[in-house]
């Protein structure tokens, strides 16, 4: 199973509905395709009521990394003009996706657990912010506790009493903060 129909199998138990947003395009003369994300970061739209619509970017736990840059705009590590030209376009398209009110997640999936038990599929989850007019990510948290199947939301905690509350988010990652010229 690929990391996008996993993700749109967990996100269609917790109650979303789901859209796959991602093109596949073919080349004439070649055997293989390629993908094209939406608004050039996004593979999946995804819904609830309470919670509004949302982008979600769906990878492997280790490109984690590598997609949030992207989306952050980060690019001064990248070689390639179009892969520079590419991240900017996203990084721009994102900003308006949050300044419009609607959220940006990456999700990774990755086969974790103990020495010697049989590995399950883990989801680490990170949003994308804007605070004080800049895009940053935070941990959703609790990465190591989720499951490919669980049943409880992610995006609410309930209470002892049953009550919904919106999910705190935790650990501001200041990605923004490594852009060429700036020092620390």
């Amino acid at each position: 199973m690929k990391p996008s129909e996993r993700s749109t199998k967990y996100l269609r138990d917790q109650g979303f509905i789901v859209a796959n947003v991602e093109k596949w395009i073919p080349i004439p003369g070649k055997k293989f395709k390629v993908t094209k994300d939406a608004f050039g970061f996004a593979d999946l739209l995804i819904a609830k009521p309470d919670f509004g619509a949302a982008l979600v970017q769906v990878t492997d736990s280790s490109s984690i990394p590598h997609r949030v840059k992207k989306i952050l705009g980060i690019a001064h590590d990248l070689t390639d003009e179009k892969q520079v030209a590419d991240a900017i376009k996203a990084a721009v398209n994102a900003d308006t996706w949050l300044r419009a009110g609607q959220r940006i997640f990456v999700q990774g999936w990755a086969k974790r657990g103990p020495r010697g038990e049989k590995k399950r599929w883990k989801l680490l989850e990170r949003e994308i912010v804007l605070r004080d007019g800049i895009m940053m990510v935070m941990d959703t948290g609790d990465d190591d506790e989720r499951e490919d199947g669980e049943t409880s939301s992610r995006y609410v905690r309930r209470d002892r009493a049953g009550e919904s509350h919106p999910r705190r988010r935790s650990k501001v990652r200041e990605y923004h903060t490594r852009r060429p010229g700036r020092t620390h």
